[in-house]
């Protein structure tokens, strides 16, 4: 548990520094916002319970920070020629609501999060077609409980899988996102919040 906690610290650590960083700089020309729309998960993956009835929308701002978070560790510094180099960073400020009606009540639960976001394209000297993406972030959820799913706590960690594609001078991108909310084990019940949803992102560039 212990060990738990220290990566824990050091995670939000780093999640601060990107946002001062984020804050601190110039806007980027690659900002976009995006719309999702989505249906919770059942236990398949990580989330203990099923929330599969529930119907996911959301919308969200994305910031291009890349310029900000280089200073000298991606162009042969720290990272060299490895794999973050051929990343991109943004972070994500998004609001999602789920909804459903579970044993004859209507039920609600709005999630805010920040989430420093890793994009990789297949091909990247094209920044074009298919491409992934990983984030890992903070989130608070209004809900402690949701159909069966009881979580001790309002604060949670989120992690994020995506696959989209990007069509080439288009300014639009789609992707299908996996979204996992937990507490890192912190306190207990922490049964997890998965969802999936599709993403249509407009950027400004």
């Amino acid at each position: 548990m212990s060990l738990i906690k220290v990566s824990l610290k050091k995670l939000t650590g780093i999640i601060g520094v990107v946002l001062t960083l984020s804050i601190s700089g110039t806007l980027s020309a690659n900002n976009g916002v995006y719309v999702t729309g989505g249906s919770g998960m059942d236990d398949t993956l990580i989330q203990s319970g099923d929330i599969s009835g529930a119907s996911v929308r959301g919308f969200g701002f994305r910031q291009d920070i890349h310029s900000q978070l280089r200073l000298g560790l991606f162009d042969g510094g720290l990272f060299g020629e490895g794999l973050f180099r051929e990343g991109h960073w943004f972070i994500d400020y998004e609001w999602h609501q789920l909804s459903s009606r579970f044993e004859g009540r209507s039920q609600q639960m709005t999630i805010w999060a920040v989430k420093p976001t890793l994009q990789f394209f297949f091909q990247p000297e094209k920044k074009s077609g298919l491409f992934y993406e990983a984030a890992l972030g903070a989130a608070y959820l209004d809900e402690k409980t949701f159909e069966e799913v009881k979580r001790a706590e309002h604060v949670n960690f989120v992690m994020q899988f995506a696959l989209g594609w990007q069509s080439q001078n288009s300014p639009w991108h789609v992707a299908l996102r996996y979204n996992h909310y937990s507490n890192g084990y912190l306190a207990q019940p922490n049964p997890g919040i998965d969802f999936a949803s599709l993403v249509l992102n407009y950027t400004f560039n």
